[in-house]
């Protein structure tokens, strides 16, 4: 499964691509203009967005990138974690909201679910 890992945090970055790169083929970028560049070529099936890229929110993003990726499901995460956030990227087209401090195998199983059929 082709995963696109936007984050502009270098370790939590680091650490996501350690962990689903074993069994996924992971592109991590930094911003979400380097995502809009990569994202078609790439065509992921999953994108892990950070919420708080370069100091900016980047929910208001997420319709873009379902633009431009229809078949990717989209797992936001944050180390924020706030329930109106959580509702406002549903219904923007998120397929789940997650905090940065999950498990390893709750990470792995929300790519997964977030996979479109």
């Amino acid at each position: 499964m082709r995963v696109l890992v936007i984050e502009d945090d270098e370790l939590n970055a680091a650490s996501v691509v350690r962990v689903l790169g074993k069994t996924h083929c992971c592109l991590c970028v930094r911003s979400i203009d380097a995502a809009f560049e990569v994202a078609a070529g790439f065509d992921p099936e999953v994108i892990l967005l950070d919420v708080y890229l370069e100091h900016e929110n980047a929910i208001g993003e997420i319709p873009r990138l379902n633009t431009l990726c229809p078949r990717a499901g989209i797992v936001v995460v944050t180390g924020n974690f706030k329930a109106d956030d959580g509702a406002k990227v549903m219904a923007l087209g998120a397929h789940s909201y997650i905090g940065k401090n999950v498990s390893v195998e709750f990470l792995r199983n929300a790519v997964a679910a977030a996979k479109k059929r």
